[in-house]
């Protein structure tokens, strides 16, 4: 099974901006993602055609089951 961390923040014009992370820790917690995301803000890493990200929206981690198929 895949995973992916998605991780939403809302930038200077209010919009949302996500940033994805394949193959996350099996055993990361809510506190720390939340820690990784509010660094993010305050080195202002990312940026967005919306301005700086300001603000943690949320984050969730999506699994998702692949059968490749021999064709």
């Amino acid at each position: 099974m895949e995973k992916t961390l998605s991780m939403q923040f809302l930038n200077e014009s209010g919009k949302s901006v996500s940033i994805s992370l394949q193959h996350p820790r099996e055993n990361v917690t809510e506190d720390e993602i939340k820690a990784v995301m509010e660094e993010l803000i305050l080195q202002n890493i990312f940026s967005s055609q919306g301005g700086d990200f300001k603000e943690v929206k949320g984050a969730q981690i999506v699994s998702r089951e692949v059968t490749e198929l021999i064709v």
